[in-house]
């Protein structure tokens, strides 16, 4: 994951603009064309890094771990927070960004 990659999910998440990523996935499989609502940037208790948010495709939440992620791509397609995100989180887990109005933590 590079520092440019990082900061494109950063700005995802301050803008409530989708980000489009290519992931690996399984076992080195990667996915391509993945549209991605960014939630929350961080660290895990293990203190490895990630981004949680939504799967519109797929109607799913989902966290990948940023090592995974191989490319990111701003968009101009915003969203909003959905009524039923819930993050539940470890004691010990960092976050260094968090979507606006979204308080479900």
């Amino acid at each position: 994951m590079t520092g440019e990659n990082y900061s494109k999910i950063e700005n995802g998440i301050k803008n409530n603009a989708e980000i489009i990523l290519a992931v690996r996935h399984g076992l080195g499989d990667i996915i391509e064309g993945t549209r991605f609502q960014p939630y929350i940037l961080g660290n895990d208790s293990y203190q490895y890094s990630f981004v949680w948010g939504f799967l519109p495709d797929f109607n799913l939440y989902y966290k990948f771990m940023l090592d995974n992620i191989i490319t990111v791509k701003n968009t101009e397609i915003e969203y909003f927070v959905r009524e039923d995100a819930c993050y539940q989180h470890a004691i010990e887990e960092e976050q260094f960004a968090i979507l606006k109005n979204f308080q479900n933590i």
